[in-house]
Order: structure tokens, then sequence, then C-alpha cells
């Protein structure tokens, strides 16, 4: 039997290009109505509110972009489930033996999903969080498929 490899990417709805654009667009009109207020009406104490916004702006977009590049990675061999999680450009491994692991939907305290746990002896990892409940169920759905053949 050969491995059976799953893998779930985090989605944004806009690709980087257009999130530095709408980035760049707002700082740029930030900054130019600031300093149209400070050389036209003297009101200079808006320029360095203007940097915060454009700062603050800034950090939530560096945010955004940390997070972009999140998946999880599940390969099933003969005898183990190997997991790569890669959160926030931090990268964890972890492995299961295949007849032993378990595969759960996690929920909160109002029974909304919050993703995929595999459990195995006291250890447990968190998958896939960043899907919707419905892609959870289906993925929690495929990944049992897969460890079962």
């Amino acid at each position: 039997m050969s491995a059976i490899k799953i893998e779930w990417r985090r989605r944004f709805a806009s690709d980087r290009r257009l999130r530095l654009a709408v980035f760049a667009a707002l700082a740029a009109l930030s900054g130019v109505f600031a300093v149209f207020l400070w050389w036209f009406f003297g009101a200079w104490v808006v320029v360095p509110f203007a940097g915060l916004e454009v700062g603050c702006v800034g950090v939530a977009f560096w945010w955004i972009e940390r997070q972009a590049k999140d998946f999880d990675a599940i390969e099933v061999s003969e005898s183990e489930v190997s997991v790569t999680r890669c959160r926030n450009q931090r990268v964890e491994q972890h492995s299961f033996a295949r007849g032993w692991v378990q595969v759960d939907v996690e929920t909160d305290g109002r029974g909304r999903e919050r993703g995929i746990r595999l459990r195995q002896s006291g250890r447990s990892v968190s998958l896939a969080e960043f899907l919707c409940a419905a892609e959870q169920r289906a993925a929690a759905r495929a990944l049992r498929t897969a460890i079962s053949t």
C-alpha cells in the first residue's frame, strides 16, 4: 500500500498582491490627507496620528500575512499517521500509530466545530481549525477513511 497524503491550507479571499495594494492605497491616502491638513490649516498634530494609524493597519496586515501560509499535512502509511502542522511560520511534526489513532471533530461549549483532533495514548493534536464546519466534518470523514483502509 502506498502512503495517502492529505493537505489543508488556509484560504483568503484575496491574494498577497491585492492586500499589499490595499495597504499602500490606505497609507498613501492617510498620508496625503494628513499633509494637506498640516500644510493648509496648520494642523501639524494630524501627521503623527496618521503615522500611528498607518502603523497599526500595517501591523494588522503583517499579522494576516504571517497566517497566509498556514497548513496541515497528513501522511497515512501502513504503520503510522504523520502530521505536519504549520502555524505562523512555525512547523510542528507529530506521529501516531495508525491502528490506535482516533479522529474526532472538536467542539466548543456551544457545540460549534473548532477543528479536528487526532488522539492516541494521551497525546493529541488539533488540525484544520481554519476550515468551516462543513469542511471540517468532510475532512474528518476523509481522514477516518484513509486511516481505516
